[in-house]
């Protein structure tokens, strides 16, 4: 039987058993994100990050690049939680993202789990 739950939270560890760039985020990892936890364990709900304001990805990539590469790895919704300023960052990188061809389009269609809707359907 298939646990199903509605959205598991990706913080921003690095699990370098999993990741080539031993120091990347699992936030930021498609290994982790897209190949692991989709691929491999088959699920199909939501995934989001930790708050991208924290200090070490604040230190190592800043709030815009964080974002697109959260959405690269395969997240579906990126936190920025405490500052309109980071939040405006956040926007921007990824419509530059966008208009740059990184990021497909297609990554920010609204959010459609592929078997049933969210917490309603999951049977709590």
């Amino acid at each position: 039987m298939a646990l199903r739950v509605a959205s598991v939270l990706v913080a921003h560890v690095a699990v370098p058993a999993l990741e080539a760039e031993r120091t990347r985020p699992a936030s930021m990892s498609k290994a982790v994100v897209s190949d692991m936890l989709r691929g491999q364990i088959g699920y199909n709900g939501m995934v989001m990050t930790d708050c991208l304001e924290m200090g070490a990805i604040q230190k190592h990539y800043g709030t815009g690049e964080a974002v697109v590469q959260c959405l690269l790895a395969g997240v579906d919704m990126v936190l920025v939680c405490h500052t309109e300023k980071k939040q405006m960052e956040a926007i921007e990188a990824i419509c530059k993202a966008v208009m740059e061809g990184r990021l497909p389009l297609e990554r920010l269609v609204c959010f459609t789990p592929l078997s049933g809707s969210l917490p309603g359907d999951i049977g709590f």
